[in-house]
């Protein structure tokens, strides 16, 4: 049933083909799901029926391929915070295999190790790590590091500070925009010092 209305009403059909099967289909694997996530670590699931089944892992950087006999694959020392894609490919047999299917999911945030530095060269909107708060101080609600928390990412150059910087309107006696690092680890720290530049 269409739910089309206006524009273009009509279903396109194209290059139909029946032919005789070369062999028995391989089907691909479905039902990714990933679970036991934390920083550094997670455990992939999926669906399939094969002889065994190809991962391709890779943080956009290094990639490693892997040889599985069923339908889970645990992954360690991860980096945090990091997004990682895997493409599985079932094996049904030496010359029998499915189409690639790829799967994405990203790293727990974990405890950031001194010296800390951030210099807000890009914005940090879709960064999980850094958190806002429109709250008092007793309280514990966080939220994402956007407009609605009215701390706002400037790509120029305001107020004697460069391009790259956070700021926030400052209203009244009832401001109370907090803007919240990643957790830093400091047990091994004796004299933490925070410095950062104000205009």
């Amino acid at each position: 049933q269409s739910t089309v209305s206006g524009g273009d009403n009509n279903l396109h059909v194209d290059n139909v083909s029946i032919d005789e099967s070369t062999g028995d289909i391989c089907y691909h694997v479905s039902g990714m799901t990933v679970s036991d996530l934390t920083s550094n670590s997670a455990t992939l699931t999926w669906n399939a029926s094969a002889d065994s089944y190809t991962l391709s892992f890779t943080d956009g950087t290094d990639t490693t391929d892997y040889t599985y006999y069923d339908t889970v694959a645990e992954f360690y020392t991860l980096l945090p915070n990091t997004q990682y894609t895997t493409i599985i490919v079932a094996n049904c047999s030496s010359d029998n295999e499915s189409d690639p299917v790829s799967f994405t999911f990203r790293t727990n945030c974990g405890a950031e190790e001194l010296p800390f530095t951030e210099t807000f060269d890009a914005t940090l909107a879709n960064d999980p790590c850094w958190n806002g708060a429109d709250v008092l101080y007793t309280d514990s609600v966080e939220v994402t590091l956007t407009a609605n928390n009215k701390w706002t990412y400037s790509s120029s150059v305001s107020n004697g500070l460069p391009a790259g910087h956070y700021r926030v309107n400052i209203y009244g006696t009832g401001c109370k925009k907090w803007m919240i690092t990643p957790t830093i680890d400091l047990t091994e720290a004796t004299s933490p010092l925070l410095t950062f530049d104000a205009a």
